[in-house]
């Protein structure tokens, strides 16, 4: 049976795509849960046009997030952190206080997914981190220092 997927459905495709699949599975789970919807002549059409518009928004959505991430070019971030005498954190910086951050400093709206960190930042110090919206890649530069 074919269907067109309403939304992303893990291991079956993504949101608008034409799936053909088991008429026992299309009934019980993706219609029934309205994941999917049968594949009629109109429903395609119509799926085509939703699709076209929610590619153009998120082509705006991205070139947003790019000139959101053009503000981060070469900015140097400043977090006061409490932090013992060897130099490590009491409590490791994560994505969210980097993100509160720089709309406090910056005024920048950006998001988690922009943001790459291997993990939570535990020490004081420097450090580089890479953001990337769409295909274009920055970084912008963080100093951990302690509160006295």
């Amino acid at each position: 049976m074919k269907v067109i997927l309403l939304k992303d459905v893990p291991k079956v495709g993504s949101q608008y795509e034409i799936k053909d699949v088991s008429s026992g599975f299309a009934r019980n789970f993706l219609l029934a849960k309205k994941l999917a919807e049968p594949a009629s002549v109109r429903a395609v059409s119509t799926i085509e046009k939703r699709k076209a518009s929610a590619d153009y928004v998120k082509k705006a959505e991205v070139n947003l997030l790019i000139t959101e991430m053009e503000k981060l070019s070469d900015v140097k971030i400043t977090i006061k952190e409490k932090a013992n005498e060897q130099g490590s954190l009491f409590a490791g910086i994560h994505k969210e206080k980097i993100i509160s951050t720089i709309k406090e400093q910056l005024g920048a709206n950006i998001t988690e997914e922009m943001i790459f960190l291997d993990g939570p930042i535990k020490e004081l110090g420097e450090y580089n981190i890479p953001v990337s919206a769409g295909d274009k890649k920055n970084k912008f530069t963080i100093n951990i220092e302690a509160v006295e």
